[in-house]
């Protein structure tokens, strides 16, 4: 509530100067419009305050924005007491230099409550995204259409044993995860391409990593803009558990077993008859 109770100190500044005034003009109009142009931009921070509790933003993130706005109101009042400042050195009058003040700090809090605003509610939108971007099992990335690496997440960079900054600013193919084998180089360009194009590309591959190749799920998605143009690529692995052989071999046993016990008993029977 600091943006609000701001704004209601403002405001009654505001009202308190201009009633002063009405008893030394012979018209209310001047006060009163004063009164509208400095009270104007209080009343919009009391309702910014207001507004900023009811978004979906951490408390963490609203005092963000609130710091904004405190400095907006200093701001606004250095700029002005720099005005006065200029004026009194030229042996100049200083013109209503309350109402001034009151312009200045209230304006100057408005516009970097907005500028706060906007930048706390990027940097939660990228908070966000990176935690759910890093807090994942799969390997996960955002390319560029021509294949450069934009993102990559924690997990992929931790299986291949790399640093970020060997990453991003590289051509996907480039990367030790697929340098292993040429073929499997070659058909990770082609889903690259195919993505580029608009289509989904999904398949089987192996990547190379610190503890060796592993099999992975691997897909290439195009991001569209609102426009349907491909702007970027994401692509995804999931490790594939290793395949258990055991059904077969059991099998091949149970098989084995039921060949020699017929044999046997096919034995034991002559055997018998004879």
């Amino acid at each position: 509530m600091v943006i609000s109770a701001v704004g209601v100190v403002l405001l009654l500044t505001a009202g308190t100067h201009h009633a002063l005034e009405l008893a030394e003009v012979s018209s209310p109009v001047g006060p009163a419009l004063a009164f509208f142009i400095d009270g104007a931009p209080s009343v919009g921070l009391i309702y910014a305050g207001w507004w900023l509790h009811r978004t979906d933003l951490r408390p963490t993130e609203t005092w963000d924005v609130a710091r904004w706005r405190v400095f907006g109101v200093i701001a606004g009042m250095t700029i002005a007491a720099l005005i006065f400042t200029v004026l009194i050195i030229e042996t100049r009058p200083v013109p209503e230099p309350l109402f001034a003040m009151l312009v200045s700090s209230g304006g100057g809090g408005v516009v970097l409550f907005v500028g706060g605003y906007y930048a706390a509610r990027a940097n939660a939108v990228s908070r966000r995204y990176e935690s759910i971007f890093d807090n994942t099992f799969q390997f996960t990335g955002l390319l560029d259409t021509d294949g450069t690496v934009i993102e990559v997440n924690r997990t992929a960079l931790e299986f291949g044993g790399l640093q970020r900054e060997e990453v991003v600013g590289q051509q996907f193919d480039d990367i030790s995860w697929w340098t292993h084998d040429e073929s499997v180089r070659s058909r990770l360009q082609e889903a690259i391409q195919t993505a580029a194009n608009g289509e989904i590309s999904r398949y089987e591959t192996q990547v190379y990593g610190v503890n060796g190749l592993k099999t992975i799920d691997f897909s290439a998605r195009p991001v569209d803009d609102a426009n349907g143009s491909v702007t970027g690529i994401v692509v995804e692995g999931r490790v594939l558990p290793v395949k258990n052989n055991s059904d077969s071999t059991y099998r091949s046993c149970s098989v084995s077993s039921g060949t020699i016990c017929g044999t046997i008993s096919r034995n034991c029977v002559a055997g018998h008859s004879s």
